[in-house]
């Protein structure tokens, strides 16, 4: 719900930031009680969201919560995080 908030048009940017913190915060604090499914579609639009080109203060949140992802998920259950970064 965060990220899908970050992409409303209409949104003011200080709302936008505040999700994109609460989001990283989720991540970093419950990223191993979230379901499976949720993880994958997090993974999906986390990537596209970032390089669309956000303000620089929601890419470096972003960036953040990709990050502390990858710590945990990656290389096997983010096996495609490097060629998703590639495309």
């Amino acid at each position: 719900v965060c990220l899908r908030f970050v992409t409303l048009p209409d949104v003011p940017s200080a709302l936008k930031q505040a999700a994109c913190v609460t989001f990283k915060n989720m991540v970093k604090d419950n990223w191993s009680a979230i379901s499976d499914g949720d993880k994958t579609q997090i993974k999906a639009s986390i990537l596209p969201l970032l390089l669309s080109g956000p303000p620089p203060e929601l890419r470096s949140l972003l960036g953040a919560a990709v990050a502390l992802i990858a710590q945990s998920d990656f290389p096997a259950q983010w096996t495609n995080l490097v060629s998703d970064m590639v495309n």
